[in-house]
């Protein structure tokens, strides 16, 4: 968990993922849910009128 902090700390503004899995197990649970909210992200920023949140998200990190 420390590690992926680390990695989050360091990156730049706007590379920061939305959310951060810090394990195989819980990136195997979570990862139908987390295609589906990739593929709604950009219905959702049209509807509220935010492009910038349109474009394709950072990858994930551990």
């Amino acid at each position: 968990m420390a590690d992926a902090l680390v990695a989050l700390v360091e990156m730049g503004t706007g590379q920061r993922p939305f959310r951060t899995v810090v394990s195989a197990t819980v990136e195997q649970l979570l990862q139908p849910y987390n295609a589906a909210a990739e593929a709604l992200r950009p219905v959702v920023a049209q509807i509220f009128n935010v492009a910038e949140l349109a474009g394709p998200a950072p990858g994930p990190t551990r």
